[in-house]
């Protein structure tokens, strides 16, 4: 694995590289509150195979953040992907993305799709918050609402707060059936030290601008325009089946299928099945992209 930097749009941008420039490039976009090494497991196990790039998104990691609130629009961070393309000098590769970088390749795909040979998405690119409010609200479940939503985000990302690394690691490991050097590796990255504390790398006012830029563009306005270019049958979505009482998930799934002619595979593991059952992410990204 390398790190290094680049400037994107005015951005200093990090990125992550694994395997060979000469083999096929998969560029992959992590999701809402994690890094570049969300996937590491995935690109160490095909390095051989694939050339994959990951990046730390605006404001993550040890990438800078935005300057204006709009930039955090879904449409715009795709855009800004596009420009990273550029830089890149990358086209014709695979997207991998999970949860929110699901939504940013949603609108990056639905607009740059002939950059792109297949997509998979790691249980994004399909939510539509305000039908999950509805339905949380019809069924007296979870959050509500926009309002809601920003007050549990700024309170779980800001609350994040540890004496020590091994403490803050600690309170992630007991999140995940398994554990690993790579995951350590990864979680060690989710943390900056401030005021002798160990803290989640992204502050809650960062989270509440992606948060708030989700609901600003949700997927399915642009579902009509992959579906009608075709480009959904170079899709595939992993959908996460556990827990089992988050019955939304299979409306908006059967959703995405129908309307963006995309293929749905229902897993039994949770949102962070990569990090869960990575033999089985790995698999599929093998099978999806050769």
């Amino acid at each position: 694995m390398k790190h290094s930097f680049v400037e994107v749009s005015g951005t200093r941008t990090r990125i992550a590289e694994w395997g060979n420039a000469n083999n096929p490039v998969v560029l992959c976009l992590h999701g809402l509150g994690s890094t570049q090494l969300s996937f590491i497991e995935v690109a160490e196990a095909l390095k051989n195979d694939f050339y994959f790039i990951s990046i730390d998104l605006p404001a993550h990691g040890k990438t800078a953040p935005f300057e204006s609130e709009d930039d955090y629009r879904i449409d715009r961070i795709a855009e800004w992907v596009n420009d990273l393309c550029i830089v890149l000098d990358i086209k014709d590769f695979y997207l991998l993305a999970h949860s929110w970088g699901g939504q940013i390749a949603m609108f990056y795909y639905s607009k740059y799709f002939e950059n792109v040979k297949k997509m998979l998405l790691i249980d994004g690119g399909y939510h539509i918050p305000s039908f999950v409010d509805s339905y949380n609200l019809a069924n007296g479940t979870g959050l509500t609402s926009l309002e809601e939503n920003l007050e549990f985000y700024r309170r779980d990302f800001d609350g994040y707060i540890f004496d020590t690394m091994e403490n803050f690691i600690g309170a992630e490991k007991i999140n995940y059936p398994r554990w690993s050097e790579l995951l350590n590796a990864a979680t060690m990255d989710l943390a900056v030290i401030k005021d002798n504390k160990y803290c989640w790398h992204v502050p809650g006012n960062i989270a509440e601008k992606c948060l708030t830029g989700i609901y600003e563009c949700p997927p399915d306005i642009i579902y009509a325009k992959i579906k009608s270019s075709k480009a959904g049958n170079n899709i595939l979505l992993l959908q996460a089946a556990i827990p089992e009482n988050l019955l939304y998930r299979d409306i908006l799934a059967e959703k995405f299928r129908s309307e963006t002619g995309g293929v749905v595979k229902k897993i039994p593991l949770t949102h962070m099945m990569h990090w869960e059952n990575p033999e089985l992410v790995i698999n599929e990204v093998r099978n999806c992209f050769t």
